[in-house]
């Protein structure tokens, strides 16, 4: 009698998706479609609080996460503890050896969560772990932010280097750009990979034709936050109508933005030509 051979699975966790602005929503859609075309089960676990409309969207996804990460009242031991204990909680019961578990928005706190729950995972259940960076946050709000940062990164590299040879292989880490990744990899004393963001191949906003004639719309969205330079979007549009006619669809949600800065923003839905969703 042959043993059923089980099939791998991804896991996907998505603890930040609770909405559908930034990167999180469209690759999780992505996700949803490629692992099936490759032959996986699909997994995924989202945030607790994530809005009916993700609820929709993701029916069979299990909403049981919660992002400690910028609990900044917390240590970092502290937070890194919290994810570790939820991994355990909800990955420990469904993860077999060589499944993929997935993060795709990855910090130096997730990476170090990986790497302590790896380690604690009996060898016979080990999967592969794949973490992904979006954005250098630590280069983003002043020296006193950054050197706070990198005593976390010294942190993890310490604790990387510390694994062992099976738990090392099996932590994978991946950055969207090649500037990033040589940093980090410096930063972490290991190969931090180029990974091209998830998306669905298909698009995940309906696509029409353009009549002839009619103006060329530029489509901003995600969330508004600093780092991504959101605060700006007043001063390009207005400079890129200086070039001609354009006009302007921008998703208001505000992430971090000063008040000021967020207020110069909604601003924009008094200027015609200018949709705000």
């Amino acid at each position: 009698m042959h043993e059923t051979v089980k099939s791998v699975r991804l896991i996907s966790f998505h603890h930040r998706l609770g909405g559908m602005t930034g990167h999180r929503y469209p690759e999780a859609l992505g996700l949803v479609a490629a692992a099936p075309a490759r032959g996986m089960d699909f997994i995924l676990f989202i945030n607790e609080h994530a809005d009916a409309s993700v609820r929709a969207a993701f029916p069979e996804a299990r909403a049981v996460l919660h992002c400690p990460v910028f609990r900044m009242e917390w240590s970092f031991d502290a937070r890194t503890a919290d994810f570790v204990a939820m991994l355990h909680q909800h990955i420990d019961p469904v993860v077999r050896k060589d499944d993929w578990l997935f993060v795709t928005t990855g910090t130096q706190c997730e990476v170090r969560a990986l790497s302590t729950w790896i380690a604690e995972t009996p060898a016979e259940k080990r999967p592969w772990a794949l973490a992904v960076f979006h954005s250098d946050r630590w280069n983003r709000y002043g020296p006193e932010e950054r050197d706070r940062q990198i005593g976390e990164f010294r942190v993890v590299a310490s604790e990387l280097a510390q694994l062992d040879a099976d738990a090392a292989r099996r932590l994978l880490l991946g950055a969207v750009s090649d500037e990033l990744c040589q940093e980090l990899s410096g930063l972490l004393g290991t190969t931090v990979r180029r990974i091209p963001q998830v998306l669905p191949g298909s698009g995940y906003i309906p696509l029409l034709e353009k009549p002839a004639g009619e103006l060329v719309t530029v489509g901003i969205l995600g969330g508004a936050r600093p780092e991504k330079g959101s605060y700006l979007i007043p001063a390009i549009v207005r400079e890129s109508r200086r070039l001609g006619q354009i006009n302007f669809a921008i998703q208001l949600v505000n992430e971090q933005l000063s008040e000021t800065d967020f207020t110069s923003l909604c601003r924009l839905a008094e200027e015609p030509g200018l949709r705000i969703a």
